[in-house]
């Protein structure tokens, strides 16, 4: 009898300790995968390093490839565009690559790809991180990673790390569908190069006479804005907002609009509202300008190479949601927008 309780102790302990175990590892698994990720944030932010870093989208017009020359050291970023180049259909004129994204390449927004590790803490929460094995890229060993959605529908996010000092040097997105939607990575990469070297680091580009203001709201300060804003009661999956805020331009054209930002940590959602009549739509790509605002409480679903495009007004203002989701996930938090001033 007395053999019989003391298995049914340690059975009785098995099955209490072993769920609190596999929670004390789930733990330390999340707190190593956000670990990595946040030293592949720094590991960006910091290095001095001289690189050719070659980026490439595919969107329904075909495959835009740009080759660039960046330079970093102490947190700044200086980058040449090398060669520019888009394969497949082009409408007449529709959207220019060099035209369009030079600014953002060449700017501080050409990192705006590896801005999605910020959030590291979602990015545990809402992706499986696996170690695939190693790798050479550049010359430099690598670990090869995986971040594999939790959610259905979501894009799978493949990692080349360097094994010495965590430097992301190779970075390529999978849709659901299997087709790689986006990729960079580098032909060559010196870390600590001298100051001088490539001939000189490019100049700093001046900005522009036109300001911009960027102001961040609460709910609450969202009554004193001039229109009526809307925002969605309901979320996909593992998302969050982490941004809202209104945003001014001075200069030859002033406009305001509200921009709240949503995400699950690798995917943004970026939702944009103006009073209908603005004449935002001039500042889109041609063949979006050329459909026109929309009709009062019709929705428009477009296609494009950042993902999905859903354009609506309601009630005197007009609101675009961008993002990479699948169109019926974006479609779905659309139909829970509500006014909130």
């Amino acid at each position: 009898m007395r053999a019989v309780r003391a298995v049914l102790r340690i059975l009785g302990c098995i099955a209490l300790g072993g769920p609190l175990a596999w929670g004390l590892l789930g733990e330390a698994d999340a707190a190593r995968d956000r670990s990595l990720l946040e030293e592949i944030q720094r590991a960006e932010a910091t290095l001095a390093f001289t690189a050719e870093r070659t980026i490439t989208v595919n969107h329904p017009d075909g495959a835009v490839t740009t080759v660039l020359r960046v330079h970093g050291r102490a947190g700044e970023r200086r980058v040449e565009v090398l060669a520019p180049h888009m394969t497949g259909r082009r409408e007449p004129g529709g959207f220019s690559f060099l035209a369009r994204a030079r600014g953002y390449l060449t700017g501080s927004g050409h990192r705006g790809w590896l801005a999605r590790f910020l959030h590291a803490a979602l990015v545990v929460q809402n992706y499986n991180l696996i170690r695939l094995g190693d790798d050479t890229v550049a010359g430099r060993y690598a670990g090869r990673w995986e971040l594999r959605p939790r959610h259905r529908g979501r894009a799978t996010y493949q990692l080349w790390v360097d094994a010495e000092n965590r430097f992301l040097l190779r970075f390529r997105v999978v849709a659901s569908t299997g087709e790689a939607s986006f990729e960079m990575s580098h032909a060559s990469i010196t870390f600590d190069p001298p100051r001088d070297a490539s001939g000189g680091e490019p100049r700093r580009r001046r900005r522009s006479g036109r300001g911009m203001e960027r102001q961040p709201l609460s709910d609450d300060e969202l009554r004193g804005l001039g229109f009526r804003a809307w925002l969605p009661k309901e979320l996909p999956a593992g998302f969050r907002r982490i941004g809202l805020e209104t945003i001014r331009g001075r200069g030859r054209t002033e406009f305001e609009w509200l921009q709240a930002t949503y995400t699950d940590g690798m995917v943004s959602v970026l939702l944009v509202e103006f009073p209908a009549g603005q004449g935002f739509w001039h500042r889109l790509r041609p063949r979006f300008a050329e459909l026109g605002p929309p009709e009062e409480g019709v929705a428009r679903r477009l296609r494009h190479a950042g993902g999905t495009l859903i354009n609506i007004t309601l009630e005197g203002t007009e609101i675009f949601a961008t993002g990479q989701l699948p169109g019926d996930e974006m479609e779905t938090m659309m139909r829970t927008l509500g006014p909130v001033n």
